[in-house]
Formats: C-alpha cells, sequence, structure tokens
C-alpha cells in the first residue's frame, strides 16, 4: 500500500479547522497533514500543531515541501487563483480549492489552462455535491416528469460564531492592532516629513 499523501493547507481560518482536519483525520490510511501556512504566524503554528505538521507565513515555503502532494487553498476568495495557478506550476499531484475556485471569468479561464497544461488536476470543495442527500435528490429529479422544472437557489448566510463555536474548538487569529485616530496618523507623517533632509 502506498504511503499517505501529504497535504499542505494555504490558510487556517474556521473551513480548516472544522471541516477539512477533522475530515482527513478519518482517513489516514491515505492522507497526513504535513504542512500549514496562515499569513499569522501563531495561528498556523497552531493549527500546524494539532496535526502534527510544519507551519509558515509564506505560500512559497510550502509549495516548496516536498513533504506536500496536495494542496487545499482555503484563503480568502481574492487570492484562490493566484494560489492555485502556483501549486498546479509547482509540480503537486492535485489541488483542492475552497469555494470559489475564481473571482473572474479570466481567473477561471487561466486555472483551466494551466490545469491542462501541467495535468494536475484541480478539484473545488463544493462539499454538498458529494451528500448522500443531495446525491439522491438528484437521482430522483432525473426519474420526474418532463414537464418538472429544477430551480436552483443560493442562499448566503451570515457567519455564525455560535454555531461553529459549538462544532469545532477553533483558534482564532491574532488582533490586528487597534486603528490610530487619523490626527496621530497625520502628526506623525509631517513631522517625519519636516525632519527629513530634501
Amino acid at each position: 500500500m502506498s504511503p499517505p499523501l501529504g497535504v499542505g493547507f494555504l490558510g487556517a481560518g474556521p473551513v480548516t479547522q472544522a471541516i477539512h482536519l477533522p475530515t482527513l483525520a478519518t482517513m489516514a490510511d491515505r492522507f497526513r497533514v504535513t504542512h500549514v501556512m496562515d499569513v499569522d504566524a501563531g495561528l498556523a503554528a497552531t493549527v500546524a500543531g494539532r496535526a502534527g505538521a510544519r507551519a509558515s507565513t509564506d505560500v512559497e515555503v510550502l509549495l516548496n515541501d516536498p513533504g506536500v502532494d496536495v494542496v487545499a487553498v482555503c484563503s480568502p476568495h481574492q487570492f484562490h487563483a493566484e494560489q492555485v495557478e502556483l501549486a498546479t506550476k509547482a509540480g503537486k499531484r492535485a489541488i483542492l480549492c475552497e469555494k470559489p475556485l475564481a473571482t473572474t471569468v479570466d481567473e477561471a479561464r487561466r486555472i483551466a489552462e494551466v490545469s491542462a497544461v501541467t495535468g494536475v488536476p484541480v478539484v473545488v470543495g463544493a462539499m454538498h455535491v458529494h451528500d448522500p442527500a443531495c446525491a439522491e435528490a438528484s437521482r430522483a429529479w432525473e426519474e420526474l416528469p418532463g414537464e418538472t422544472t429544477l430551480v436552483r437557489v443560493a442562499v448566503y448566510l451570515p457567519h455564525n460564531d455560535e454555531f461553529i463555536a459549538l462544532a469545532t474548538d477553533l483558534v482564532a487569529a491574532s488582533a490586528p492592532p487597534p486603528p490610530q485616530p487619523a490626527s496621530q496618523r497625520w502628526d506623525r507623517h509631517h513631522r517625519a516629513a519636516a525632519t527629513t533632509p530634501e
């Protein structure tokens, strides 16, 4: 039997912690978490420590890690396309990207092209496609008479801290420093400008 594939995570937030890590723990014969990257060093280290993995704050460090066979892109949406493209070009065996895969049509086309050229499969984390209830509903819909119309609805719910707290023991990201009042920022800028030689 082949050794488990090493999985590297780009992003250590709630989806990584509450969904992916517990799921991978049930498939230890096939996958093991080897690297967790997050821009918050403390969060990356804590989440990686739970999985016995390495931690970093740099995408390139994770992509150059020979222990990472599969990359899971769980970063904020605006980074998905670039990170998927970089991971694909890094020669990883597969990429899982949380939805959305891209935020523009051009990004999606670029991902499709690089995946086709490299042969590296890119999978979007649309988990409900594989949910047993959804699979059964899809099978039943195919048997419905021709005059029936299937309507798909997308519902966006706000972040629910209470539900997430019940589902898992999440590690929170470090709080950003409090913003300075505009007057302090202006004063500091002008004092520095006044003391800087022309």
